[in-house]
């Protein structure tokens, strides 16, 4: 067997988006937002994650696959603020 020393995994299920980010604890793999958004965009997902739950998955450092899809409902809520007129 052969050990890979890989902080960060990206893929999907079901649809969704999901990211598992461990701990760096040899410091071997700096810049985790980065190097996220490289495998994201190899496997052509970063257009379906939410980038507040993946800056929130990156930080947090759980260990085990978080969903950072974005939802069809925030992404409307988004634009349906850019539209609201200021009052």
């Amino acid at each position: 067997g052969a050990f890979v020393y890989q902080t960060i995994k990206v893929g999907r299920r079901d649809g969704k988006v999901f990211v598992e980010v461990h701990p760096d604890l040899y410091g071997l793999q700096p810049g985790p937002w980065r190097e996220t958004m490289k495998l994201l965009d190899a496997q052509g997902l970063r257009t379906r994650v939410d980038e507040a739950k993946l800056l929130v998955a990156i930080q947090e450092k759980r260990g085990h696959p978080v969903d950072v899809t974005r939802t069809a409902d925030a992404a409307e809520g988004l634009e349906e603020e850019h539209l609201r007129p200021a009052s």
